[in-house]
């Protein structure tokens, strides 16, 4: 038991210092000019056992976009656009033996967009160009908890957005 305890204090000291480590004043440069996002979530299978589903992520996340007044693109209208700007929500979900019932997880949240090799401005590649990431532990029962980390790290993308394009 002491060593579990242990290991949960060591992890939330970490995620302390991971959350804001892709939240710069150069990544939040990248976003300059977007006119909207396409939402991609990826869960593991796990996710379903503690009641999540990449649908519902995937309409919090809009729905919280929206609200904020950033537009969602379709899936049509994400690839007519060069930048091909995406917000990935990445969970990772591992059973705790220690603990009955308990999960840690690694929660992503990341803007990847098209980027062009000053080398060689034909060449395109998809870059990450802004993240946040938490880590923690979770009870299988405690879905809003997850949902609440996904929601304020989808707070920081929609202030660093603002921050670079102002509402008019």
């Amino acid at each position: 038991m002491k060593s579990a305890l242990v290991a949960v204090t060591v992890v939330f000291l970490f995620s302390s210092t991971l959350l804001a480590q892709g939240d710069s004043e150069s990544s939040r440069k990248t976003m300059k000019d977007l006119t909207g996002i396409y939402v991609d979530v990826s869960l593991p299978p796990d996710a379903a056992q503690i009641g999540l589903s990449e649908a519902q992520v995937r309409a919090d996340v809009e729905l919280w976009l929206r609200m904020a007044g950033i537009r969602v693109l379709t899936r049509e209208e994400w690839l007519k656009v060069l930048a091909r700007p995406v917000l990935v929500i990445d969970l990772a979900l591992y059973k705790m033996k220690s603990v009955e019932g308990n999960y840690s997880h690694y929660i992503n949240v990341r803007l990847n967009q098209s980027a062009m090799l000053p080398r060689d401005p034909q060449t395109f590649i998809s870059a990450d160009t802004w993240d946040v990431a938490s880590v923690g532990v979770v009870n299988a029962s405690s879905t809003k908890w997850i949902r609440d980390q996904i929601k304020d790290q989808v707070d920081l993308f929609i202030n660093a957005w603002f921050s670079m394009n102002p509402k008019r």
